[in-house]
């Protein structure tokens, strides 16, 4: 009783962390990109301006998932400097 008592607060301690870890490691498997061509001047940008391209698909552009719409800081997971 009191093995399985531990197992399972284990198993909840587990799922706080992993759920309260999500939005911060979210980062370390967002796609990024350099501030080169069609990026080069990224940080100048808004949020507008990276949907412009990446809502539709514009010249090739990845399309961003339906998750992505709602944001408001692209730079902050996407930009590797």
């Amino acid at each position: 009783m009191k093995s399985t008592r531990a197992v399972l607060s284990v198993i909840a301690a587990a799922v706080l962390v992993a759920a309260a870890g999500c939005a911060s490691m979210q980062s370390w498997f967002a796609p990024s990109f350099r501030l080169e061509g069609p990026h080069a001047e990224a940080k100048k940008m808004g949020k507008a301006d990276c949907f412009g391209c990446h809502r539709a698909g514009k010249d090739g552009a990845p399309k961003a998932p339906q998750s992505m719409y709602g944001k408001d800081e692209c730079l902050s997971c996407h930009l590797s400097e």
